[in-house]
């Protein structure tokens, strides 16, 4: 029965219609901070669509929208998500699909109120337009300058294990402090410049952000980072020495398997990522200066 929680609130709570003093005791009700939290949950979401669409939708479509979102939710609980675990976790409950899909219609209602503060979408991908086309240099280029300053790292991570044991400590810290020192350290006293974009005649410069550029050339250096980090870490767990009859053996192997398909996905996502830029002809920017706030510009 559609809306079941009320009667539940008024039941738990022994609330008597002709006295008001009963009501208050429904505002310690689980039932009813279910219902509330039920009903705020798709608010956020049905203002992101009034945001996202410009408040073209009728109001039956976005009730539609967050029901089907409800769905879902409802649905990967009863089946204990797909299939994952053996019986479900939660029920399948009809009010929560009712007060899921109302929140999203009061969230689409509210947000010509709410987002009157916000500059319409519009107005933000033509100013991104405007900043890539004032940038004016080509993806291919960026890639080249990205390309020689992991090189620099490279020789820098090659030269200095000439010096040292062969161990995997001496690949990684040189590594380690040939990037920071490359893509930070060197760009911040050149004013945005590593060796890389000096060469290829432009500088990183900052846009719309109130970061201060050590901050964004470290968030750079880190996002750059990451993709030869996580492999590596990944690659010394793997060289850990455990016996195939310890009890932590399944657990460990499951563990690095996942972790493998994962770098998998990621190297391959990455692969995606550069072929679409360099095919957008300037109307893309790779992640790391997107994540930074950064827009190449030619010097």
């Amino acid at each position: 029965m559609p809306f079941s929680f009320i009667r539940d609130i008024v039941e738990d709570a022994a609330i008597v219609w002709s006295r008001p003093s009963t009501y208050a005791r429904a505002l310690s009700q689980p039932a009813l901070l279910q219902a509330i939290f039920n009903f705020l949950l798709l608010l956020p979401f049905g203002m992101y669509m009034s945001y996202f669409f410009q408040q073209r939708l009728p109001w039956v479509r976005i009730f539609g929208m967050g029901f089907a979102l409800s769905l879902f939710f409802e649905v990967t609980q009863i089946t204990g998500v797909y299939g994952i675990y053996t019986c479900p976790y939660r029920i399948f409950d009809v009010d929560d699909l009712l007060l899921n899909s109302t929140g999203a219609l009061l969230g689409f209602s509210l947000a010509s109120m709410v987002l009157s503060e916000f500059p319409p979408r519009q107005s933000l991908l033509a100013r991104k337009e405007q900043l890539l086309q004032q940038a004016g240099v080509l993806p291919l280029v960026q890639l080249l300058a990205a390309a020689v300053d992991g090189f620099i790292v490279y020789l820098c991570q090659l030269m200095i294990t000439r010096f040292l044991l062969s161990n995997e400590l001496a690949t990684w810290l040189p590594t380690t402090v040939g990037a920071l020192v490359v893509f930070f350290v060197v760009p911040l006293l050149w004013h945005g410049r590593t060796p890389g974009t000096r060469l290829m005649r432009f500088k990183l410069t900052l846009y719309e952000t109130d970061r201060s550029l050590h901050t964004a050339l470290l968030v750079r250096t880190l996002v750059f980072y990451l993709p030869w980090l996580i492999p590596t870490l990944v690659d010394g767990l793997g060289k850990i020495p455990l016996d195939s009859d310890s009890a932590f053996y399944p657990a460990f192997m499951i563990i690095l398997a996942g972790l493998s398909v994962a770098i998998l996905f990621m190297q391959v996502g990455l692969l995606v990522h550069v072929a679409l830029v360099i095919t957008s002809k300037g109307r893309r920017r790779f992640y790391f200066d997107v994540a930074a706030h950064l827009l190449p510009c030619k010097i």
